[in-house]
């Protein structure tokens, strides 16, 4: 996203189960898709005169959805990049399960 040249969109769209988050910039090189969720690893590859965050939002992003049940995808070329996050349907409410457990959460 940060690669969205001015005058480029930055386009995103949530349904149910599914969000996209797309750009017009140059893309992701083609070697570089493989390993764009892995910590540091496009960070190593920018410019490093240009302004960056830590590298790590979108390994952050795949853990995250991962610990959902849910998996992260991107498609990138040179009209720009399209990240997908799919995510379950939710089958019981937040109050049914303990955090981290698995359990029937007691009720007190």
């Amino acid at each position: 996203m940060r690669e969205t040249p001015a005058g480029g969109s930055v386009t995103v769209r949530a349904e149910p189960g599914r969000l996209l988050v797309s750009d017009t910039g140059p893309g992701i090189k083609a070697d570089d898709v493989p390993h764009a969720f892995e910590r540091f690893y496009l960070y190593d590859k920018a410019d490093k005169d240009r302004p960056l965050g830590s590298g790590l939002g979108l390994a952050i992003v795949k853990q995250l959805t991962t610990a959902m049940g849910g998996d992260v995808s991107v498609e990138s070329g040179p009209g720009g990049t399209t990240f997908e996050v799919r995510l379950r349907p939710q089958l019981r409410g937040v109050d049914d399960l303990e955090v981290g457990t698995g359990q029937p959460a007691e009720r007190v």
